[in-house]
């Protein structure tokens, strides 16, 4: 699934933006994720001695850890913007998809879902800066289909979204499997076109 918006963090007025320093931040965040060998999110201090930028740089960009460590988390997520064609079928496909050659994306979305369930405050703080978000533009997919008559009028918009997400986040958590492998990406856009037959109009 592509990230369709990434959250931007939270300056303070009048600070010149330091070119480079949130993306330093936000990778070494991630380096951090990927070896922890107890499944534990780092601490200010880890990321602070990884990326070499202060920890008042860090507090003047994110509001907190959990802030800083949901923004890793989705930095291997695509930003693009979903298409809303009015073809919700071929809107879905092209929207869930890995991102091609990162080898980490499955590691760290799957890093993600259990410091989730472990961490009630990140899971908050994903879904509000993240997650939410990304549903904008899958929400206005699903309306721009019922507008041009292409899915039925009286479809729920948001349980829509969350069955064709679930199917994705089954492929994980389930059935353990990769994105990056083509049987599994095509099992993927089976149910979405399964689903959308059910949504379709008429």
């Amino acid at each position: 699934m592509t990230a369709l918006d990434q959250v931007t963090p939270v300056r303070r007025p009048g600070r010149p933006r330091a070119e480079g320093l949130e993306e330093r931040v936000v990778a070494a965040t991630a380096e951090l994720l990927l070896e922890s060998a107890d499944g534990s999110s780092p601490t200010v201090t880890e990321i602070v001695r990884r990326s070499g930028v202060s920890r008042a740089a860090i507090y003047r960009r994110w509001q907190g850890r959990e802030q800083l460590v949901a923004a890793a988390l989705d930095s291997v997520r695509d930003n693009s913007p979903m298409a809303t064609t009015g073809d919700l079928e071929a809107d879905l496909l092209s929207a869930y998809r890995p991102p091609q050659g990162d080898a980490n994306f499955d590691h760290l979305l799957r890093k993600r879902l259990v410091l989730a369930l472990e961490d009630p405050a990140l899971q908050h703080e994903y879904w509000i800066s993240h997650v939410s978000r990304r549903r904008l533009g899958m929400a206005e997919a699903v309306r721009k289909a019922i507008e041009v008559g292409t899915v039925r009028p009286d479809a729920d918009v948001e349980a829509a979204i969350d069955l064709v997400a679930g199917v994705y986040y089954y492929q994980l958590v389930v059935r353990g499997a990769s994105l990056h492998d083509a049987e599994v990406r095509e099992r993927v856009h089976a149910s979405i076109r399964i689903a959308c037959r059910g949504l379709a109009a008429g």
